[in-house]
C-alpha cells in the first residue's frame, strides 16, 4: 500500500500548517517517505509566493488608497 498523500491533502496539511493548527496524526502522515516532500513542498511553495502577493496587493491598495484621500 501506497503512503503517497494526494495533492488535496498535501494543500490541507500546508494551510494547517502555515496556520499552525496541524495535527499530529497528520504530520506524522505527511512525514511518513520521501514521497510526500515533493508535494508538500511544491503546494508550500506555491501558497507562500500567492502569500506574499495577497499582502503585497493588500500594502499597495492601502497606499493608493492613502494617497487618494
Amino acid at each position: 500500500m501506497s503512503n503517497r498523500i494526494t495533492l488535496w491533502q498535501a494543500f490541507k496539511s500546508v494551510v494547517a500548517s502555515f496556520v499552525g493548527i496541524q495535527s499530529k496524526e497528520n504530520h506524522e502522515r505527511d512525514a511518513m517517505s520521501d514521497e510526500n516532500l515533493v508535494p508538500i513542498i511544491a503546494v508550500g511553495f506555491i501558497l507562500a509566493v500567492v502569500l506574499h502577493l495577497f499582502i503585497y496587493l493588500i500594502v499597495k491598495v492601502i497606499i493608493w488608497q492613502a494617497g487618494a484621500s
